[in-house]
C-alpha cells in the first residue's frame, strides 16, 4: 500500500486539522529545525572530541611511549654491549620508528594547537633517529666510550627536547579533550531534556494534527536515534583513548577521585573501586612537605598546570618515583570544573640515569672512583684544608710488573687481581678517604683530615704507605694457585688550595718513578729536587732523540800502551757535542739512552763510524793493520738482527774482520745464557774477537766464562784505583790476570793514572795499560797525529769505542 493510499482515506480530516492548527505546526515545524541544527552542531562537537584532542591525545602519548621505548633501548644496550644483535636489535628499532612516524603524522594532520611544536617534534625525531643509527653501530662494535658521548652529548638533549614538545601536544589535547568531553556531556543532558520536551509536544501535536505530523516527529526522533549512537560510538573512542600506557585520574574541585584509567591500577596497585571519592593524598609517600604542595597548588590555580616529579607509595609500601602532571578543567565561563592528572613511573628512567653516572664517576671494574671523581673530591679537599688548618696526602700507587701477569695468566686473571688489590686498598684506609683507580694498574689514594704539621702529616701518610705495602704483599689466589705481586708508591702532602690539582698528581707521579727507579715494592715522598731532575730528563730524551739526525756525536780516542810504552793503540770514547750545553759526557746520556731505547740508533751509528775509520785506516801504510773495538749495549746485542747488522756493515765499509773488536758488559749473561754463547759464536766466526769489559764488577760467572768465544779480559778501574794501597785491589787484579793466562785470553788494564800502578800491574803479568799515563783522550785529528812518522817497531793499535 503507497503512502498516497493509506492517506486517502483520512484526507477530511487532515485537511481540517491541518487548518486549524496551521499556527501551531508552524511553530513546531520552527521549532524541529532548530532542533535540526541543534543536532549538527552536537555532532560536529562530537566529531571535533573525535579528530583533534583523544585522536592526538592518542598518537602523542604512543608517540611518548615509543621515544621512551627507543632511549631505554639505546640504555639496554649501553648496559649489555656484550648481549645485542645486529638483526634483532635493528628490527626491533625500526619497528618503534615506523610507530612513531605514523603516529605524528596522525599529529600534524588534526592537531589545531600552535603547529611550530609539531614541527619542531618531527625535525627532533628525524635528528634522533639519524643519531640513533650511529650509537647502534657504537654498540655492535663494542665502542662504549663514544657510544655514551654520544648518548650523553647529542642524544639525550635532544630526547629532552623531543618530550618536551610531546607533553606540549599531549597537555594541549588532554586539556581540549577534558573541556570537550565536559562540554558534551553538559550538551547531552540539556539535549535529552529537549528530546522529551519535544517528544511531548510532538505527542500532542500528532493527536490533533494527525499523521503528517507524527511522520516528521517520527523522522526527527529516527535522526535524533542516529546521532545518540554516533556519540556513544565517539565516547567509546575518547574512552579508549582514556586507557594509555600512563595513568590518569580525574578528580573534582574538592579534590574527590572521579575516576582512574586501568595504568593508574597497574603503576599504583590501587583497583578502580578502592579510590573512587578519595583524595589523591592516599598516595602520598611522605617525601614531600607542606610547603611542596601549596606551591604546586598554587602554580595550579595560577596557571592551570603543573609539571614534576615526586615520590608517592604504592598500595603495597614501595615508594616510587614518578614524573606528574595536574591540568585544570575549566568551562565555558573559565570556572574550573575539574582537575586531570597523568603520572608515568620512571623508576627504570632514575635507573638509566644512575648507571650513566656510575659510568661518569666509577671504574667499572673495581667500582671505585675514576680519574673524574677524585679530582672532584682532590679540589674539596684543597679548600677544606685551608679553612681547617688541614694537610692530607696524595698516594699514586702503580702494581709491579703487572704487565709479566697479564702476559702469562692472561687479562682475566689481571681483571680479577685488580679487583682483590682494590679490596685490600679500601681496607687499609678510612672510610672519609678515597681510593680511585686512575686505569691500568695504577691506583690513587686521597687521604684527608691529617695533622697540620707538615712533620706529622709526613710520618702519618708514610704510616698508611707501609700498611698498605705490607697488604699488597700478602698472596693472592688466582685460579686456584698463590700469586704474589708488590707496588711502589709515590706521596705528596696536600697543603691548601695554593697548589692545583694537576700539579700535586704530577708531584705524586714523580715521586712514584722515583720508587721505582729505586727498586720498586717502597715509597718515596715528593721533593723540588725530584722535579728539576725529571724535567731535566725529559728534556735530554728529546734532544737525544735528534742528536745523531743533526749529527752531534763524535768519537774521542784515548791511547793504549804495552809494558814498554809503545802505543798499542787506542779507546775511542763517544762525545755529544750539544748545540747549548757543549760538550755532554756519556755519563750523563746512556743511561737515559738505555732507557727510552735510543742506545740502539746510537749503537748502530758507532758501529758504522768505527767500520769507516777502519776502512781510512787500511788506505794508509802506517795504519792499515790497526784494530778497532766498540763496545755494545745489551740490549744492542739481544737484537734478532744484530749478527746481520754486523755482516752489512763489514760489507758496506770493505772492513776486514780480524780488525774489529766487540767489547761486550757481563750484564749480557743474566740473559738467555744459550742463545747468547750462540750469537756470540755466529760473530766469533766472521773473525771478530770479543773482549770483556770491566771484569770482576758484576756477574762473573766461571761456569759461562769457558764457554764464551772470548779474546781479551778487561781489568775494571775500580781495582786499579786502589792497587797501590788495598791488599783486596791486589789480590783481585792478581787473580784476575792469573786467571785470564790460564783460559789463554789477553789482559789489559784500564784507569792506569801513575807509574805505581803500572809496576805493579806488570809484576802480576798484565802487559797492557790504558789512563791518564799513557795519555788523555783526543780528536781523531791528533791521535793519527801520532802515526804520521811510520814506526815499523809499532806493534797494531788497538781503538776502543767505550760509552763512558
Amino acid at each position: 500500500m503507497s503512502l498516497g493510499q493509506f492517506l486517502r482515506p483520512y484526507a477530511k480530516l487532515l485537511l481540517i486539522t491541518l487548518s486549524g492548527y496551521t499556527f501551531v505546526f508552524a511553530g513546531l515545524l520552527s521549532f524541529a529545525f532548530q532542533l535540526n541544527n541543534e543536532i549538527h552542531d552536537f555532532t560536529s562537537q562530537t566529531n571535533k572530541i573525535y579528530q583533534h584532542p583523544f585522536q592526538v591525545n592518542a598518537a602523542a602519548r604512543i608517540s611518548r611511549q615509543s621515544i621512551t621505548t627507543l632511549r631505554n633501548q639505546l640504555l639496554y644496550g649501553l648496559i649489555e654491549q656484550s648481549n645485542i644483535r645486529r638483526d634483532t636489535f635493528v628490527v626491533e628499532t625500526d619497528k618503534i620508528q615506523t610507530t612513531l612516524a605514523d603516529n605524528l603524522n596522525i599529529i600534524q594532520t588534526n592537531f589545531l594547537g600552535d603547529m611550530t611544536k609539531v614541527t619542531e617534534a618531527i625535525s627532533f625525531t628525524l635528528q634522533l633517529q639519524r643519531i640513533q643509527q650511529d650509537i647502534i653501530e657504537l654498540l655492535i662494535n663494542h665502542d662504549i666510550t663514544n657510544a655514551e658521548k654520544l648518548i650523553k652529548n647529542q642524544a639525550t638533549p635532544l630526547y629532552q627536547a623531543l618530550m618536551n614538545r610531546m607533553d606540549y601536544i599531549v597537555d594541549y589535547s588532554s586539556n581540549k579533550a577534558a573541556n570537550l568531553v565536559i562540554q558534551a556531556q553538559q550538551r547531552s543532558e540539556k539535549s535529552q531534556t529537549t528530546l522529551w520536551i519535544l517528544f511531548t509536544a510532538f505527542s500532542l501535536f500528532t493527536i490533533l494534527s494527525g499523521c503528517i505530523t507524527a511522520t516528521m516527529v517520527l523522522r526527527n526522533l529516527f535522526n535524533r536515534d542516529s546521532s545518540l549512537r554516533k556519540t556513544h560510538e565517539d565516547l567509546r573512542i575518547a574512552a579508549t583513548a582514556f586507557e594509555t600506557q600512563e595513568g590518569m585520574l580525574v578528580t573534582d574541585t574538592n579534590n574527590k577521585i572521579l575516576r582512574v584509567n586501568r595504568a593508574f591500577s597497574r603503576i599504583t596497585g590501587y583497583d578502580a573501586d578502592e579510590v573512587l571519592g578519595q583524595n589523591p593524598s592516599i598516595l602520598s609517600s611522605g617525601k614531600h612537605k607542606k610547603p611542596f604542595y601549596l606551591q604546586m597548588w598554587k602554580i595550579i590555580k595560577e596557571h592551570g598546570y603543573w609539571e614534576g616529579e615526586v615520590w608517592d607509595k604504592k598500595k603495597n609500601g614501595d615508594i616510587y618515583p614518578q614524573k606528574l602532571t595536574i591540568t585544570a578543567v575549566t568551562d565555558n565561563n573559565s570556572v574550573i570544573t575539574n582537575y586531570v592528572g597523568t603520572i608515568c613511573d620512571i623508576t627504570l628512567n632514575k635507573q638509566a640515569e644512575k648507571k650513566i653516572a656510575d659510568l661518569a664517576y666509577f671504574d667499572p671494574l673495581t667500582r671505585l672512583p675514576n680519574r673524574r671523581l677524585l679530582m672532584d673530591r682532590l679540589n674539596h679537599s684543597l679548600l677544606t684544608n685551608s679553612r681547617h688548618n688541614q694537610k692530607g696526602a696524595l698516594l699514586f700507587l702503580d702494581l709491579d710488573n703487572f704487565k709479566t701477569l697479564n702476559d702469562t695468566l692472561g687479562h682475566d686473571m689481571g681483571d680479577i687481581l685488580l679487583k682483590k688489590v682494590a679490596k685490600r686498598l679500601v681496607q687499609c684506609i678510612r672510610e672519609s678517604d678515597t681510593v680511585s683507580r686512575f686505569g691500568g694498574d695504577e691506583f690513587v689514594i686521597l687521604i684527608e683530615a691529617l695533622s697540620g704539621k707538615s712533620t706529622i702529616a709526613a710520618t702519618q701518610s708514610k704510616d698508611i704507605a707501609k700498611k698498605i705495602l705490607a697488604s699488597i704483599n700478602l698472596p693472592y689466589q688466582l685460579n686456584g694457585h698463590d700469586y704474589s705481586i708488590s707496588t711502589s708508591i709515590g706521596i705528596t702532602l696536600v697543603k691548601n688550595k695554593n697548589t692545583s690539582v694537576d700539579e700535586l698528581l704530577k708531584q705524586a707521579d714523580i715521586a712514584l718513578y722515583k720508587a721505582k727507579d729505586d727498586g720498586r715494592n717502597s715509597m718515596r715522598f715528593f721533593d723540588p729536587q725530584m722535579q728539576a731532575n725529571i724535567s731535566n730528563r725529559v728534556a735530554l730524551e728529546a734532544e737525544l732523540n735528534h742528536a745523531i739526525e743533526n749529527k752531534q756525536f763524535e768519537l774521542y780516542y784515548q791511547v793504549q800502551v804495552d809494558k814498554h810504552n809503545n802505543p798499542l793503540g787506542a779507546e775511542a770514547l763517544l762525545r755529544w757535542n750539544h748545540p747549548n750545553r757543549s760538550l755532554v759526557p756519556p755519563v750523563e746520556f746512556i743511561p737515559v739512552a738505555e732507557q727510552n731505547g735510543s742506545i740502539i740508533s746510537i749503537g748502530h751509528w758507532v758501529l758504522d763510524a768505527a767500520c769507516a775509520q777502519l776502512q781510512l785506516w787500511q788506505q794508509n801504510s802506517s795504519t792499515e793493520s790497526l784494530t778497532l773495538a766498540i763496545n755494545v749495549s745489551a740490549r744492542q746485542f739481544l737484537q734478532d738482527n744484530f749478527v746481520a747488522t754486523i755482516k752489512s756493515a763489514l760489507t758496506y765499509h770493505k772492513v776486514r774482520p780480524e780488525l774489529l773488536k766487540l767489547e761486550l758488559t757481563e750484564s749480557i749473561l743474566l740473559n738467555d745464557i744459550d742463545k747468547t754463547i750462540v750469537k756470540m759464536n755466529q760473530i766469533a766466526a766472521l773473525g771478530i774477537q770479543f773482549s770483556l769489559d770491566d771484569f770482576g764488577t758484576g756477574y762473573s760467572s766461571l761456569q759461562y766464562l769457558k764457554k764464551l768465544p772470548l779474546f781479551q779480559l778487561k781489568i775494571d778501574k775500580s781495582f786499579v784505583d786502589g792497587l797501590v794501597e788495598d791488599k783486596c785491589d791486589q789480590e783481585i787484579v792478581r787473580t784476575i790476570i792469573a786467571m785470564a793466562h790460564n783460559l789463554g785470553l789477553t789482559v789489559i788494564a784500564e784507569g792506569v793514572e801513575d807509574e805505581s800502578q803500572r809496576q805493579i800491574l806488570s809484576k802480576e803479568g798484565c802487559s797492557h795499560y790504558q789512563g791518564y799515563l799513557c795519555g788523555k783522550p783526543e780528536t781523531i785529528d791528533k791521535f793519527e797525529a801520532r802515526f804520521s812518522q811510520p814506526d815499523t817497531s809499532s806493534t797494531p793499535v788497538a781503538l776502543t769505542a767505550l760509552f763512558n
